[in-house]
């Protein structure tokens, strides 16, 4: 009899750690860090069939990081935009392993206009400083820089090379600004630009560059 005690308290006892092994498996350490100080919240995926947030339990708000377990499944981090940012959208999948992610939020598009005002000569003497005295340009070629913007933080700069001569190629060109200084990244300019060619180049960048 004392051996089937034994036995059954060992049966709820495995019961019971197995229970709570799988509990805590079920769980999963997320850590979230924001570029820039705005309000985030974080959304549990309850109902993929609808597109509306509002309808989406929210399980944390937040300025700049956020640390804690979460429940295995689809999470949405989600930020308004403002004046000065971007919004952000991103799904979020917790599953066995913890997350470290961090986040950059652009600046908007109004901060990125009133920004080039302050660049476009810069950029302009960088890019003709380089390639004004070519070898390989065509005697007389001139040419305007056209749709020219900046991308992400201010520091990528996209526009077209527009030939004053007509049945000339309209060119592109990407630039970085490190440390103050302009610098050419797609060198020379080109009709379309790869990412294949420019790995380090954000492909969000030359997509739009190349939309232009």
């Amino acid at each position: 009899m004392k051996r089937r005690y034994l036995i059954l308290i060992a049966v709820v006892l495995a019961s019971i750690i197995g229970f709570l092994l799988v509990r805590q498996q079920s769980y999963q350490k997320v850590t979230i860090t924001l570029n820039a100080s705005v309000q985030a919240k974080l959304l549990k995926i309850t109902n993929t069939q609808d597109d509306s947030l509002a309808n989406q339990p929210e399980i944390a708000s937040f300025t700049t990081s956020y640390s804690n377990k979460l429940k295995r499944g689809s999470y949405l981090l989600a930020t308004e935009r403002t004046s000065d940012f971007e919004k952000v959208s991103r799904q979020i999948e917790v599953d066995f392993d913890p997350i470290n992610m961090s986040v950059a939020i652009d600046f908007s598009a109004e901060k990125l206009t009133g920004m080039l005002k302050n660049e476009a000569q810069e950029v302009e003497k960088t890019l003709r400083d380089k390639y004004d005295k070519q070898y390989w340009l065509l005697p007389g070629y001139s040419y305007k820089l056209e749709k020219g913007k900046l991308f992400q933080r201010g520091e990528w700069y996209g526009g077209l090379i527009v030939p004053d001569q007509e049945g000339q190629d309209i060119l592109r060109v990407v630039m970085k600004k490190v440390d103050g200084k302009w610098g050419i990244a797609t060198d020379p300019p080109d009709i379309i630009l790869s990412s294949v060619i420019y790995p380090d180049i954000p492909k969000a960048v030359l997509q739009s560059v190349n939309s232009l």
